[in-house]
């Protein structure tokens, strides 16, 4: 296998060409869907319903996204998204809230269909809130035709993934810091919330870099009114993040590196700041690491700083890098 490419032209081919075969998916199995409950802070929780459609695959093929996975070889069909919601919503207990998360983005009327919006906006009319992703190229007026069908709040959910332009290019999700912050100004002139996710430690950082970039980009988040930032722990299982950790070009953060990251977004009091806990695959080299997942795991879950862990062994300094 070559070695990665640094022209943008080639990534897209040198990323495909290590992935495996789609999961079979079909109208009749529908999506996945959980209930989960999201600290706002000061003791507020609100109840989110989460639901992870199948659509057609993401125009751009980003080196660390596995989300092709679940994805049509194809464009959706009408109705397809819709029924799959309806089906989910069903199974589910009241919420406020609802994630609407499919493997794609959402304003991508390849993955969901323009004529779709006012059938999914009638499936969501009890929902307070409505948080749905997107890539920054789709951010237009389509937005806000979506918006206007809800009489919750709309929320915009966007990759930043990271502040450092080198390693953003790398990553081949075909987007720059200028257009993301322009897409995110937007989203704000019109009333609708941004979200923002923010990868630790992505491929082509070593740690200590992914400490002074993960900072900036949470920085960059406040700058841009993020409601909420969610740091994602990068992780391998797409074929491509496998081949780059075989040259030594991507590695798991460390728990330590993604606990001090979170404790540092919440000590900016900006936004909401949480940790994508879901598939964890962070590094454990040390007896208290594990006390160190459920601080993060509380800090998430109260939205503040909880008591610091207590190791004489990797304490004193960040030697683990």
């Amino acid at each position: 296998m070559q070695a990665y490419p640094a022209v943008e032209s080639q990534q897209t081919k040198w990323i495909r060409n290590l992935r495996g075969e789609r999961n079979p998916v079909s109208p009749a199995s529908g999506c996945a869907a959980l209930h989960e409950t999201e600290s706002l802070g000061d003791g507020q929780f609100v109840n989110a319903n989460v639901v992870f459609p199948v659509n057609s695959e993401c125009p751009f093929t980003c080196v660390m996204c596995d989300l092709w996975k679940n994805t049509l070889a194809g464009p959706t069909p009408g109705g397809f998204v819709v029924r799959q919601i309806a089906k989910a919503l069903a199974a589910l207990p009241r919420a406020q809230w609802i994630k609407i998360y499919n493997a794609g983005s959402f304003f991508d009327f390849h993955a969901i269909p323009l004529a779709d919006y006012r059938a999914i906006a009638e499936l969501l009319q009890d929902y307070e809130r409505v948080i749905v992703e997107c890539h920054p190229a789709f951010v237009d007026e389509r937005v806000l035709a979506f918006r206007d069908l809800l009489p919750g709040r709309l929320e915009v959910a966007m990759g930043l993934e990271t502040v450092h332009e080198t390693t953003l290019k790398l990553l081949n999700k075909r987007c720059n810091l200028t257009q993301l912050e322009s897409a995110a100004r937007w989203l704000g002139e019109h009333s609708i919330d941004l979200r923002l996710f923010v990868i630790v430690r992505p491929p082509f950082q070593q740690e200590n870099e992914a400490l002074t970039w993960g900072l900036r980009s949470l920085e960059f988040a406040n700058d841009l009114n993020a409601c909420a930032t969610i740091l994602i722990p990068a992780r391998a299982g797409n074929g491509a993040m496998e081949e780059l950790q075989k040259r030594d070009l991507f590695t798991p953060p460390h728990i330590k590196t993604v606990e001090y990251l979170l404790q540092a977004g919440l000590e900016m009091n900006k936004s909401r700041v949480y940790v994508d806990t879901w598939s964890p695959s962070w590094r454990l080299t040390c007896s208290c690491d594990e006390a160190r997942v459920v601080r993060i795991q509380e800090m998430n879950s109260c939205q503040a700083i909880t008591p610091a862990i207590s190791c004489d062994v990797c304490n004193s300094s960040l030697e683990y890098i």
